[in-house]
């Protein structure tokens, strides 16, 4: 791997097989080790004419998104440089951490087991609970929570495991700091959910086949609800493009790049979320 192949446009030109061989040494390089990785797999968004081709995988039970560094980037105010990253492509309500999923069919626990062990008790008391209920394979309660983890319904036969926390702003971004994350840049929201097009078009296609979230650029999901998202900027959080109606391009792309002031509370609360960035930056 050379730094120009994770940059546009090497990057878009390399052949499939070669993307997925790149990204897999981005992970052994840049995730946290004792994060579980799975489901390593290419990522194709349409936009008309034009294809964004990239890699996605499943780190700690969340998917995240590869996004190609670009010297030459569109943005609303110009054109600027930026480094690879990689992305959450769904965001976290801001007093959660995930720290694994419980496969309702099997019983296996996946995620981070230093971060799961002090959740011993909790997680055998949920498992108890389904065993002895009149039909322990339900899914029906969305979420559901025993001391300080919540279990939350997620798509197909598992259910999401994260601690509620009550901290700050500063507490969350040293808690992402320390397995190797951060916030999003500004930037960085802004050029993955604009996907570099020039001008901004919504998608013909989803990559992640779901009725519950809208994907735009280079594969950043939202659901409808409105909420606002956490930057790497304590002043600034980013509104959910797609708590509107979603069929005005247009009105996407305005809040895309708008910026709403803020003066954030002291306890982070569920009318806040979170979305993982991963830097990736060659030596």
């Amino acid at each position: 791997m050379n730094e120009q192949e994770i940059y546009l446009p090497q990057w878009q030109a390399l052949s499939n097989q070669r993307r997925l061989d790149i990204f897999r040494q981005i992970i052994r390089y840049f995730v946290r080790p004792l994060w579980p990785v799975t489901n390593i797999r290419s990522l194709k968004m349409q936009y008309g004419q034009i294809t964004i081709d990239s890699c996605q995988a499943d780190l700690n039970q969340q998917t995240f998104i590869f996004v190609p560094g670009n010297l030459q980037g569109h943005f609303a105010d110009g054109i600027k440089a930026i480094s690879p990253f990689m992305i959450a492509r769904t965001a976290t309500t801001a007093n959660l951490w995930l720290i694994g999923e419980l496969n309702t069919i099997t019983g296996e626990i996946q995620g981070d087991q230093v971060a799961l062990k002090p959740y011993a008790s909790e997680i055998d008391a949920f498992l108890y609970r389904r065993k002895h209920s009149l039909d322990p394979f339900t899914t029906t309660q969305q979420t559901t929570k025993v001391g300080q983890l919540v279990f939350q319904t997620t798509a197909g036969d598992n259910i999401a495991l994260a601690v509620r926390k009550n901290w700050s702003y500063r507490e969350l971004r040293h808690h992402l700091r320390a397995v190797g994350c951060n916030l999003a840049t500004k930037n960085q929201w802004e050029y993955s959910a604009n996907g570099n097009l020039s001008p901004f078009e919504l998608p013909i296609n989803q990559d992640w086949l779901t009725t519950d979230y809208y994907q735009t650029g280079y594969g950043v999901a939202f659901p409808t609800a409105q909420n606002h998202e956490l930057l790497n900027d304590s002043g600034i959080v980013k509104a959910n493009p797609f708590a509107v109606e979603a069929d005005s391009k247009e009105i996407v792309a305005q809040l895309i790049n708008a910026d709403l002031e803020i003066d954030l509370p002291e306890t982070l609360t569920a009318d806040f979320v979170y979305r993982p960035v991963i830097n990736v930056q060659l030596d």
